[in-house]
């Protein structure tokens, strides 16, 4: 690693990190952390927390690569309440290196975002303003931030693929380390209610329905017709063949011969361009303790029953099992929970998914607060398998509202409050929806019709806990 004082006393200083290929990989350390190579950030940087933010600031927060382009101009046709092209461009109002006079300037609501580490975020900005937080797989997200940085001239970035996964597995990146930054946000606001967190996944799965979750969240009204047209306008075709992304530290002359901000718009990408050990490499990073609390009560008929076993199993495939990885642990309940294996019973998939279907139905009244408070005291334990430094996820599969739903609405609380993030998943009409919301909150919540709609959220879910993952 090489570095040299800048000249201008910015509080910045330039940092080359040096990749195994030989490129080096320029960044601004500033307070510790690496910040993008680009003109303006001494200037700009050190004077974030000068800005006047306004009552109605949002923020849009998210790791470089998660596809905020693209929420960005989907936020603002809600805010504006039409589906015209969106004039502003997002890294001018990115408060970083946002100039002063353009954040005065934009009128209000204003729609600001920004990639600083949470340490660096103005306090004033994380107090009462909406946030939309945005993730995404990480391994889509590194070969989006690398075509970013290798394809534009102003980055001076040339290394290859395979130099910048190193790097970006070490932090010695612009905005560091990746791991870092996003379990520092979960772990603040996973339950905050000012903020919304959404997946590069889950708009590529069903951009409708975040369509309407965002408007919800920022209190807007709006018309299918114009949900409609706002799903059109951001279709990736439109986005790559309309919205340029032209701004004065990326003037359109500085992208190489096939550098753009817009690549394919897939989610498995990542595949053509990592190898299966560096996917491997990043999986080994991953440590999360995973329940699920199972509902097996009499409503539930065989074949739906069946399904839910389905559900489960194509969920926990899609996970890295291991003992330095993901630990699962499955409970039922009706009347009473029963664990049906705890976190440490099985250290690999095989064994998992032979007991999860092996889960057999069940009858009586359904208590789910029991099923809760059991998780919390007895799942996520030492003795079941829980570890101290990984993150804590259960995941409530319902159909019937509990016997005692203030009850359930306590225990939930009390288990989101011992650090584990709570999904909970209603399936039917026996199931309302405030029961959805005080076991999981409104972000993390989920109501469908029948079973065999599980699938159409998977994605999304997946995403999500990968995000917590992470």
């Amino acid at each position: 690693m090489d570095s040299k004082e800048l000249k201008d006393e910015s509080e910045c200083t330039y940092v080359q990190f040096y990749g195994k290929d030989g490129h080096p990989m320029p960044v601004y350390s500033y307070k510790g952390h690496s910040m993008i190579c680009v003109p303006m950030i001494p200037s700009a940087l050190p004077k974030v927390n000068t800005i006047k933010f306004r009552p109605d600031d949002i923020l849009m927060y998210s790791y470089p690569g998660a596809g905020s382009h693209w929420l960005f101009e989907m936020v603002n046709m809600i805010l504006k309440g039409n589906c015209e092209r969106v004039s502003a461009i997002k890294e001018d109002l990115l408060i970083e290196m946002a100039p002063m006079e353009t954040l005065e300037a934009t009128e209000s609501p204003r729609f600001l975002n920004s990639h600083l580490p949470i340490e660096l975020l103005p306090s004033e900005l994380l107090k009462g303003h909406k946030i939309i937080y945005m993730n995404r797989n990480p391994k889509a997200m590194l070969v989006t931030f690398y075509r970013h940085l290798s394809g534009a001239k102003t980055f001076e970035y040339n290394g290859d693929i395979s130099s910048f996964f190193d790097l970006f597995m070490k932090g010695e990146i612009p905005n560091g380390d990746y791991f870092k930054h996003t379990r520092e946000f979960y772990s603040l606001f996973k339950d905050n209610p000012n903020v919304l967190m959404v997946t590069y996944e889950g708009m590529k799965a069903d951009l409708s329905k975040i369509v309407s979750r965002v408007a919800k969240f920022l209190g807007r009204t709006i018309s299918d017709q114009l949900n409609k047209g706002i799903v059109d306008m951001c279709s990736f075709d439109k986005m790559k063949s309309e919205k340029e992304v032209v701004t004065s530290y990326l003037p359109e002359q500085s992208f190489k011969e096939d550098g753009t901000f817009y690549h394919s718009g897939k989610v498995d990408t990542w595949k053509k361009w990592l190898t299966v050990e560096q996917s491997e490499i990043m999986d080994a990073r991953i440590q999360v303790d995973t329940m699920f609390a199972l509902q097996r009560n009499g409503n539930i008929p065989t074949v739906d029953f069946e399904k839910m076993i389905k559900f489960v199993t194509r969920i926990v495939k899609s996970l890295k099992i291991g003992p330095e990885n993901i630990l699962v642990g499955v409970t039922t309940f009706n009347s009473f929970p029963r664990m049906e294996f705890y976190m440490n019973s099985h250290t690999n998939l095989t064994q998992i998914l032979k007991d999860i279907n092996e889960i057999t139905e069940g009858r009586d009244f359904i208590y789910t607060d029991r099923a809760l408070n059991f998780s919390k005291t007895e799942a996520f334990t030492k003795a079941a398998g829980d570890r101290e430094d990984a993150p804590n996820i259960a995941i409530v599969v319902v159909s019937k509202t509990s016997e005692g739903p203030k009850l359930t609405a306590e225990a939930a609380l009390r288990l989101r409050n011992a650090n584990t993030v709570v999904f909970a998943i209603g399936v039917g009409n026996l199931i309302k929806e405030f029961e959805l919301y005080n076991i999981g909150g409104e972000h993390n919540m989920y109501h469908i019709t029948d079973f065999d709609d599980l699938s159409l959220f998977e994605k999304e879910l997946i995403a999500k806990i990968c995000g917590v993952m992470y």
